[in-house]
């Protein structure tokens, strides 16, 4: 696992960071940035 995510972002060079968002915007943000080609996020939740 650890050398696809390796590969996936040699490959992608882009990784978005999405902080701290309302529940209620994760997953239509989420389809919005992959339908603009975006393929690698990381999402960070503080409760």
């Amino acid at each position: 696992m650890k050398n696809t995510v390796i590969q996936a972002i040699e490959n992608e060079k882009l990784i978005i960071i999405l902080r701290n968002l309302e529940e209620k915007y994760l997953l239509p943000l989420s389809e919005a940035l992959y339908q603009g080609g975006i393929r690698l996020m990381k999402i960070i939740l503080l409760s």
